[in-house]
């Protein structure tokens, strides 16, 4: 399976997603995530903006908040984890490197299912970078 394949069946469902061929410029990153992570899929706008994006590509993630960026391949994560004692609007990555990362998924409806989705999609991508 391919990134198109999980952003398609996972990720163009959530209400907060776009895809990049529904974006103006068709397919045109907003992101510039210095280094390439592939094409660009799609992009999870959070309904506060001053959470910024998770935008979507074919080897990682770019997610931009309060004017800071961080880029993180899939391949680079070791676990995925979501806070206790009850889920919230964020999830937690642990990467090769030791360090962690934080991407915010806000749930555009007031719905937990977003999150839980976009873990979703996290978790194939995961296990599709490491075969």
């Amino acid at each position: 399976m391919s990134a198109t394949y999980y952003t398609d069946k996972i990720l163009a469902k959530l209400t907060g997603f776009s895809k990049a061929c529904d974006l103006p410029g068709c397919g045109v990153a907003p992101a510039d995530p210095h280094e390439d992570l592939g094409e660009f899929r799609g992009v999870y706008k959070n309904r506060d903006t001053s959470n910024g994006g998770v935008y979507v590509f074919d080897e990682g993630i770019c997610s931009r908040r309060q004017g800071m960026k961080n880029v993180v391949r899939f391949a680079d994560i070791v676990s995925v984890s979501l806070p206790e004692p009850k889920p919230g609007t964020y999830v937690d990555l642990t990467l090769r490197s030791g360090q962690s990362a934080r991407i915010i998924i806000d749930a555009v409806d007031g719905k937990f299912s977003e999150l839980y989705e976009f873990v979703r999609f996290l978790d194939r991508m995961i296990r599709e970078s490491q075969e």
